[in-house]
């Protein structure tokens, strides 16, 4: 930390011998030191080269700079919008990087939706125009950035003032009503399982055999001990009588290592046979092309031969409240293979899993 780095900051510091330019040196050296401690020197190198650039100082940049000259970001204006935001702010928003990212700091806050936070920034930045004065050798520079800072503020104000006349003409509505559900919902019904195969939606995690053995022991678990509630078949033709539901299956790379560990588990427990426990697996999906796609694929053929699985549509907007076309569809669903209707919590026990799926439902937030 005392080579190269402190030669630069000191260097920096020498190119003015005034009184005032030291007070100035030790005022911007603080927040960098701040930020020497949180990112490094390195960073801290490149706001020093900015300041020093836009300042005109460096005659030889690279003699001068030495190995600072590699740079993490070419500009200032290369930084993320948070980022931004700290080093203006550990910098007491300094005239010559507030200039350098005029552009971009106006253009980014324009997008920040609350009116709160944007009048809180101008606010900001009109008390650190009164610590630079006095301060900065230029001040001819110090009028011109005060006059631009003046600038911006009222552009933001007048941004704020616009955006609540906005606000108040739109009609609220809370977090359960809005487009971003629908919006999801046409996503994976255009992109089928292309959403997984090209790496869109992630789901390694969640397909796991680790997870889809623990799942099966919980489901097996849960069957038994709620088996007093099952009445056992009558006949031969035998209907399911105890249910695991995955909802929003996907790519079904889940299902799969979920059934293995479910049927060897069923096949180890005898009482399975004792108390007539039928279970049914049934995966479901709000892609019809997924289901298509998944019903065909070998590994699942002999589970669906034995009526260990079956797969159905699920829209949980019509799962709730019904389709109002065909009456009688609240809470059930049509099991594609069997082509029976199944009526969710009335033809026995269910376990519902739900990987990626229950924070993918229209909620409303409250506080």
């Amino acid at each position: 930390m005392n080579s190269s780095s402190m030669y630069h900051l000191s260097h920096f510091g020498a190119t003015r011998k005034t009184s005032d330019w030291r007070k100035s040196f030790k005022f911007i050296t603080q927040p960098l030191d701040c930020l020497r401690d949180q990112c490094g020197w390195h960073f801290v190198m490149e706001i020093v080269r900015w300041v020093a650039d836009s300042s005109g100082y460096v005659t030889n940049e690279e003699e001068t700079f030495g190995a600072a000259r590699a740079t993490m970001f070419s500009s200032i204006n290369q930084l993320p919008f948070q980022l931004l935001l700290l080093v203006l702010r550990w910098s007491h928003f300094h005239p010559q990087l507030l200039r350098a990212c005029a552009t971009k700091l106006q253009r980014q806050t324009q997008l920040i939706p609350q009116a709160r936070v944007r009048r809180e920034l101008v606010a900001m930045q009109r008390r650190e125009v009164q610590l630079w004065s006095g301060l900065y050798p230029l001040t001819e520079a110090v009028e011109d950035t005060t006059n631009w800072k003046e600038e911006l503020s009222s552009s933001l104000l007048a941004l704020d003032t616009s955006s609540r006349t906005q606000v108040t003409s739109l009609k609220l509505a809370r977090l359960s009503k809005c487009c971003l559900w629908d919006t999801q919902k046409q996503f994976y019904k255009n992109q089928g399982i292309r959403a997984w195969t090209s790496g869109t939606i992630p789901f390694g995690v969640s397909s796991s055999s680790f997870l889809a053995a623990a799942y099966a022991r919980i489901t097996i678990d849960f069957l038994l001990s709620n088996a007093d509630t099952v009445e056992p078949p009558m006949d031969e033709n035998y209907l399911p009588n105890c249910f695991v539901w995955e909802a929003a299956s996907g790519s079904c790379k889940f299902l799969h290592s979920f059934m293995l560990h479910f049927t060897q588990l069923i096949k180890a427990n005898d009482e399975f046979e004792i108390r007539g426990l039928m279970p049914l697996v049934v995966a479901t999906d709000l892609s019809d092309r997924v289901l298509s796609s998944r019903r065909q694929m070998p590994c699942f053929r002999l589970f669906i031969e034995r009526g260990q699985l079956d797969f159905a549509l699920f829209d949980t907007h019509e799962f709730v409240h019904g389709n109002a076309t065909v009456s009688g569809t609240r809470k059930t669903l049509e099991l594609l293979h069997s082509r029976r209707r199944w009526h969710v919590g009335n033809d026995g026990p269910v376990v519902l899993m739900g990987n990626y799926f229950f924070d993918s439902c229209a909620l409303t937030f409250l506080q």
